[in-house]
């Protein structure tokens, strides 16, 4: 449905003040105003540059495929997409060059610029390209304004400008992949609430940038900013600067490293800090601790016990049993995380081999059945019929040749 009032939205984005929602667009004027077509399964796929202010309502569940085009605010004071509580985005891209960014005439609205996107519902971002290419001194913008819940899979989002943030999050968060790139001297992930980071490459491209990700308890915030780090490649001087007060008070526990890479040698000292309990960096800066040897226990532990089982398995399964156990008995025990996969295919192993152990029982049946299988002179089959065939004839020729030497 169309909404074409002119309405006042607030934000609550703190510093990104009043954003105005003029001539805002429901997703069927995608099609409408021939931005885009539907396929058979409902994808909006864009098939042109667009510019629309558009609005996903509570309770829509929507998708659009970028394919490659340029997406903008129609509204230079507006945010290109809004998603609304309750409301679910998926964007993808099947180019890879479709970007969402602002429009070259966007204007700061009250004391700051739109996001270019405003999720306060669900927004999946699968692919895609997403450039912040303004902000000023007190007029900040961001790329996506996250108060709902924020999943990032892949795709890129890139600030060029400074005054800019990537991601402000001040919601849920989850980051999975793609690439971070931090142009200017504000960093590309601002968090105010929960964010979780398994992947991705973050890189800041400026002599001098500050660091890559803001943990921070704003004015309007809840006072609990969370990071937790499991994966990702971060290559900037710094990475993470945390929370003022916190940090003051030597207290580092809302951001947690429990993985990922830090090239950067001057970087390290920053990130030790937070690294999680009996986590370390090597020295090419990976994150790692003791490797997972649990699994690996309990399997050899069973595979210990049942290749005794001399009277119920049979020898050729017990000898394969035996060898991976003689494998698995060799791996050294003070691995690390990032030696975790030594640790797997050994485990990988002894599962297939104590599930190829063959029960004797059952291997003399399949004995049996061997035999079993053999033809047989059954008169209801082929075979059968043709020996009795055979027997006849031969029964017949002789019994004519018996009768003509009695004669």
């Amino acid at each position: 449905m169309k909404n074409k009032i002119l309405k006042m939205m607030t934000l609550a984005v703190g510093s990104f003040g009043l954003i105005a929602s003029v001539n805002a667009s429901a997703i069927a004027d995608l099609v409408e105003k021939d931005f885009a077509e539907q396929d058979e399964n409902g994808v909006y796929i864009l098939k042109k540059e667009t510019a629309l202010d558009l609005e996903i309502e509570a309770g829509e569940d929507a998708v659009i495929d970028l394919k490659g085009f340029k997406f903008t605010s129609e509204d230079d004071a507006n945010s290109a997409i809004y998603v609304k509580d309750s409301g679910k985005l998926t964007i993808k891209d099947s180019v890879g060059t479709g970007v969402i960014t602002y429009r070259d005439s966007a204007t700061n609205n009250g004391s700051s610029y739109a996001p270019v996107i405003n999720n306060e519902g669900t927004l999946i971002f699968e692919k895609g390209i997403i450039l912040v290419t303004k902000g000023a001194d007190a007029q900040k913008a961001t790329g996506i304004y996250n108060t709902g819940a924020l999943e990032f899979i892949d795709g890129k989002i890139e600030t060029k400008i400074n005054f800019a943030y990537g991601i402000t999050n001040k919601g849920s968060a989850v980051i999975k992949g793609g690439e971070f790139v931090q142009g200017d001297l504000f960093t590309v992930i601002l968090n105010d609430k929960d964010l979780e980071i398994s992947g991705g490459n973050f890189k800041a491209t400026k002599e001098g940038a500050y660091s890559l990700i803001s943990n921070v308890d704003d004015a309007d915030g809840d006072g609990v900013g969370n990071i937790k780090v499991t994966g990702g490649t971060f290559d900037s001087k710094k990475v993470f600067h945390g929370n003022a007060a916190k940090v003051a008070l030597e207290n580092y526990s809302d951001i947690t490293v429990m993985g990922g890479n830090f090239p950067n040698a001057e970087a390290r000292a920053n990130v030790t800090k937070y690294l999680a309990e009996d986590f370390e960096l090597t020295s090419e800066g990976e994150a790692i601790t003791d490797a997972d040897y649990e699994e690996y226990n309990t399997l050899l532990e069973e595979a210990l016990k049942e290749v005794k089982e001399t009277t119920k398995y049979t020898e050729e399964s017990l000898k394969a049993l035996q060898e991976v156990i003689d494998e698995a008995q060799k791996l050294a025990k003070d691995l690390k995380s990032n030696e975790q996969s030594q640790i797997d295919e050994v485990v990988n192993k002894l599962e297939t081999a104590i599930k190829n152990l063959k029960l004797i029982e059952k291997a003399v049946v399949d004995e049996e059945k061997d035999k079993d299988d053999t033809p047989t002179k059954n008169p209801n089959t082929f075979d059968g019929v043709l020996s009795y065939v055979i027997l006849f004839l031969v029964a017949g020729s002789l019994g004519v040749a018996t009768k003509k030497l009695l004669k």
